[in-house]
């Protein structure tokens, strides 16, 4: 059996831990402190740190890799 892969509390990003912010960097493909920069400009909310970075809500990114 495998162990599932960890996933962040979605609603928020948290960059106050590392292994948070290293995911976050690895989703959006950008480094940590462009995520830091995002959430320091328009707060934690998913959505929100998805729309400064790409320009688009997370969920359009999300329908775009499938």
């Amino acid at each position: 059996m495998t162990q599932p892969r960890w996933s962040p509390d979605l609603p928020r990003v948290n960059v106050h831990e590392d292994y948070e912010l290293r995911y976050w960097s690895e989703r959006f493909d950008v480094p940590k402190d462009e995520i830091e920069a995002a959430v320091k400009k328009v707060g934690t909310r998913v959505a929100d740190v998805a729309r400064e970075i790409t320009g688009t809500s997370m969920f359009s990114a999300v329908e775009r890799e499938t």
